[in-house]
């Protein structure tokens, strides 16, 4: 099975960290953040995992399983107000997921999500 790599000038990501891997017919999208309160930081990663999907190939509507990262869990409902409302903006419905609360998520965001997707 081959495996590539999906690079992309636009990404606002770090130079040194790979958006996307694809593995035959999966795509496997890294962890992205935001800036700012959970509400605009959810948005903001959220919009990166969609520019990200189109890049490779995908989109939100092929999305299997999203992992959630929140500084403070506290933050649970504020941002599931964001992720439900952009899903249904989308017009998809949620997809599986998965919300912990790490001890730290890099540079200080408070939000982080990766997800799996099909081509």
């Amino acid at each position: 099975m081959s495996i590539q790599y999906i690079r992309n000038p636009e990404y606002p990501g770090s130079k040194h960290a790979t958006p996307a891997t694809i593995m035959g017919n999966i795509v496997f999208v890294s962890g992205q953040t935001g800036d700012g309160e959970i509400e605009g930081a959810a948005l903001t990663a959220l919009e990166q995992i969609k520019m990200i999907l189109g890049h490779a190939g995908s989109g939100v509507n092929k999305i299997g399983k999203c992992n959630i990262y929140l500084a403070d869990m506290d933050n649970f409902n504020r941002m599931n107000v964001v992720y439900v409302k952009w899903f249904a903006d989308q017009d998809v419905p949620t997809p599986a997921r998965t919300c912990v609360a790490p001890a730290r998520l890099p540079h200080g965001a408070s939000f982080e999500i990766e997800c799996i997707a099909c081509l």
